[in-house]
């Protein structure tokens, strides 16, 4: 029978400090980074950890509830919910801006244009709309991410989609015998 071999690990020559103290550290100094604007990347790095998987392990930190807590002290700080709900709502009734081709019958208000000219129009952004539309919708818990997939799901009947037509008496007559289901 062989003496077995001593394999040698691949291990980096410097393993990251394991003590509580440091590694509250380099939490705080990764919360930091990233309210900064860093990459997961970058503030793992900065933090002292490996190049190769600081990606990975900067994404199970900021997973841990204290950490998550220390991320949303934070960001109540830098942008009080007043702020946000302030964008949501701007983004809820944001426009964009088109080129559009202006008919006009019999050439009303349009002199020697021969009836049409080439302008710009304001429309509604329904894109960006609808974005801030789920991300308020997820913020009061009426969506959840799947955990498997792409998109938004439901998670309770209280979402009422109404047409795009119609008035707000029927409006209200199809909210009232939703919740009254």
């Amino acid at each position: 029978m062989e003496p077995k071999k001593k394999v040698k690990q691949n291990q980096p020559k410097h393993h990251a400090v394991k003590n509580k103290v440091a590694v509250k550290a380099r939490r705080k100094k990764i919360v930091k980074a990233i309210s900064e604007g860093k990459t997961n990347r970058q503030a793992g790095i900065e933090a002292g950890l490996n190049p190769n998987n600081a990606d990975n392990q900067v994404s199970q930190i900021l997973s841990e509830p204290k950490v998550k807590a220390c991320f949303a002290a934070i960001l109540d700080k830098v942008i009080p919910d007043e702020r946000l709900s302030n964008k949501y709502s701007d983004l809820l009734e944001c426009t964009k801006v088109i080129s559009a081709n202006i008919v006009s019958i019999n050439g009303e208000g349009m002199k020697d244009a021969d009836s049409m000219t080439r302008d710009f129009i304001d429309v509604p952004d329904y894109a960006t709309q609808l974005r801030a539309a789920d991300s308020v919708a997820k913020l009061k818990g009426h969506l959840k991410d799947k955990e498997k997939g792409d998109g938004p799901q439901i998670r309770d009947s209280n979402v009422i989609i109404l047409p795009a037509s119609g008035t707000e008496e029927e409006w209200a007559k199809l909210i009232t015998d939703r919740l009254l289901r």
